[in-house]
């Protein structure tokens, strides 16, 4: 019993120093207005860029680029594999292909995956150099 009485006084005294403590810091409010307004606009332009911070740390995806280059020997269809594989199909670009009387001829893509692709490829012997951007499995 003597310590649930102990207890009760001290949570009263402990209220007791906090209904005092909110009334001098309403009295410094009223003083200092412009700088209590200052102070909560600090705060809150604060809280907005660390949540913006957080935001883009937790959301942020890096994306890998890959390059290759494969020689083609005849006409038709080759198939190219990369060497890590993405999570979905990339985004897949040809640099210069074959240029021929200001006509550039470059492969053309059958089927693309996240694991490689397919392209035609009209002209035989020739070098052709791709490049791939996209979020690695």
């Amino acid at each position: 019993m003597e310590s649930n009485a102990f207890l009760i006084a001290n949570i009263v005294a402990i209220i007791s120093s906090i209904g005092s403590y909110i009334f001098k810091l309403e009295e410094i409010c009223r003083t200092n207005r412009k700088k209590v307004a200052r102070v909560i606009l600090l705060s809150v332009v604060l809280m907005v860029i660390l949540g913006i911070l957080i935001f883009r740390t937790k959301y942020y995806i890096e994306t890998t680029e890959q390059n290759g280059k494969f020689l083609n020997y005849s006409r038709g269809n080759n198939e190219v594999f990369y060497p890590k594989p993405y999570k979905t199909p990339p985004n897949l670009e040809f640099e210069l292909g074959v240029k021929t009387s200001n006509i550039t001829h470059g492969p053309e893509i059958i089927e693309q995956r996240a694991d490689g692709f397919k392209v035609k490829i009209d002209l035989g012997n020739e070098l052709y150099i791709w490049k791939a951007k996209g979020i690695l499995q």
